[in-house]
């Protein structure tokens, strides 16, 4: 329970400060493919740029020569504690149309390519469409497509901020599931139970990720306006606890 949250027991795990040796931490995804969504982005470590405290993703859109340019980083460390609190401070979150940029956890397992998506669950601590002016928080422990799956899915919404501190909140509830709580500037505007199984018994082994998509089935199939598009991120904290 969050009870056991308190603030006199948080202690700073570890975070980044994009510092230009951010690259011991997070490895930059090269290359495209539609990653099961349709997306239309070749993503590329030369759209990062870092300075103390911030991180910017670059994005170009290029309709016409039909070039779409992004960047996305892979924590390769899992968070490593089964309970804790992820937060990040968003300096701007672009809510346009064709746009999807995303703060998320993946089991290390889906990432290394060991075991397949959906098994035992994703995490979108935070994301939009560009279809709304809103901010979606959800976790997933089944397939779009299946019948049997349209159950396995926990979404919910807030109005759009371009720049807030998000956090997600995370403990094993029992044996059989996971707690998840979502904040906006450390006000809780969801929460949701993840079963186990399917879902990950907790987030121990779960990686974050970071990224800014374009068009495919999320966004609804939109390309983005042409021009340039950034999402910024400052620190990003992970404690064993909610820190107030």
């Amino acid at each position: 329970m969050l009870d056991k949250l308190k603030r006199s027991r948080a202690k700073l795990v570890w975070q980044e400060t994009w510092s230009a040796d951010y690259g011991s931490r997070w490895t930059a995804h090269e290359g495209g493919g539609g990653f099961g969504n349709e997306e239309i982005q070749h993503y590329s470590d030369a759209q990062v740029q870092c300075a103390p405290s911030h991180l910017t993703v670059h994005g170009h859109s290029d309709p016409e020569g039909n070039s779409f340019k992004s960047a996305k980083l892979i924590c390769e460390t899992p968070l490593g504690i089964p309970r804790g609190y992820i937060e990040a401070q968003v300096k701007h979150l672009p809510c346009s149309s064709g746009l999807w940029p995303a703060l998320w956890l993946l089991p290390k397992q889906v990432i290394d390519g060991s075991i397949q998506w959906p098994a035992l669950g994703e995490v979108d601590i935070m994301e939009t469409f560009g279809l709304d002016e809103q901010v979606t928080h959800a976790a997933h422990w089944g397939t779009h497509h299946l019948p049997e799956d349209g159950g396995k899915h926990h979404a919910q919404s807030h109005a759009h901020k371009p720049s807030q501190t998000v956090g997600l909140a995370f403990w094993p509830a029992d044996e059989h599931g996971v707690r998840l709580e979502w904040y906006s500037d450390r006000e809780r505007v969801a929460e949701c139970r993840c079963p186990s199984p399917p879902f990950a018994k907790d987030l121990s082994d779960f990686c974050l990720i970071l990224n800014l998509a374009m068009g495919g089935t999320a966004t609804q199939w939109k390309t983005p306006k042409a021009g340039r598009h950034t999402f910024e991120l400052g620190d990003i904290s992970l404690y064993d606890a909610r820190p107030f």
